[in-house]
């Protein structure tokens, strides 16, 4: 059994995977998530099926777990479109900058895991660069096509700044359109991937529809008189919620805390992408 401790689930899965594909059918994950430990027992089974068993230990060794069986075929799509998902979004150099964690993006595994990549490699000890890179740039050119694409999930980022004056409130389980753009600015919110930014002022290049499936909204706290207002270099504290206002008055300022919102991350389910833009992203029930 083989166990890995590490604070980037990505690497984690694919080195898992890697595992698999070199015929073992056990792996341990764990994840050092102070003050508690997140572990995942996954489990190659009978008929291409992982076994996920799933433990979350508190400082106080409470213990909730969780059990799901999923075709190997698809985790292991999901784990390799990720990988390269975030190799686009942040290279290969600034993903050890933006996870802040001195870990190298683990592009030797994923190409080793995605199946199409196993031509690249002529025998145990060397492969195929101009094939590798050939492969990667492929890949890349299918990621940034311009037709209109259906995604299980994306993540789009809502800044405060631009709902009050022209968004509308939405809430888990509403149904939206949005105008949006590629994020550029946050690409990694404190931990999460932002594949989109909704864009109500500047000129969105893509209208999005999915389910609203999650709200977490980002605020950092400064004592008085001392506010950070880089977003990146700021300790942003969020926070999940059902339903977003767009002025968040919890998250105001008083007399001895300044308070800045910065915005929500919002993930959607059932996604379909189409480039170009809608006259007036509006908001359906």
């Amino acid at each position: 059994m083989a166990s890995y401790i590490g604070s980037n689930p990505l690497s984690t899965f694919i080195e898992a995977c890697l595992c698999f594909k070199n015929e073992r059918d056990e792996c341990r994950i764990q994840w050092q998530d102070e003050p508690g430990i997140l572990q995942i027992d996954l489990f190659l089974q009978d008929m291409d099926l992982l076994r996920l068993d799933i433990y979350e230990k508190d400082e106080e060794k409470n213990c909730q777990e969780w059990h799901e069986v999923v075709p190997y075929t698809d985790f292991l799509d999901s784990v390799i479109s990720e990988g390269f998902r975030v190799l686009k979004s942040f290279g290969i150099r600034g993903f050890r900058a933006s996870w802040q964690d001195d870990e190298e993006f683990p592009l030797g595994a994923l190409l080793e895991i995605s199946r199409k990549a196993d031509e690249c490699y002529v025998d145990a000890c060397c492969s195929d660069l101009s094939k590798e890179i050939g492969y990667i740039t492929g890949y890349m050119k299918v990621l940034e096509s311009d037709e209109e694409k259906q995604y299980s999930q994306c993540t789009v980022y809502c800044k405060s700044w631009q709902t009050p004056c022209c968004g509308e409130p939405f809430a888990i389980g509403d149904r939206v359109v949005w105008g949006c753009s590629v994020a550029l600015d946050i690409k990694n919110a404190h931990g999460y991937i932002v594949d989109f930014e909704e864009e109500h002022h500047g000129l969105p290049t893509y209208t999005i529809f999915g389910a609203i499936s999650r709200i977490i909204a980002e605020r950092s706290e400064f004592p008085k008189g001392e506010r950070v207002v880089s977003y990146h270099k700021a300790c942003v504290i969020q926070s999940d919620i059902t339903k977003a206002d767009e002025y968040e008055n919890d998250y105001k300022s008083d007399d001895s805390i300044d308070r800045t919102f910065w915005g929500y991350v919002v993930v959607l389910k059932d996604v379909v992408v189409k480039p170009l833009v809608m006259d007036n992203p509006k908001k359906t029930k």
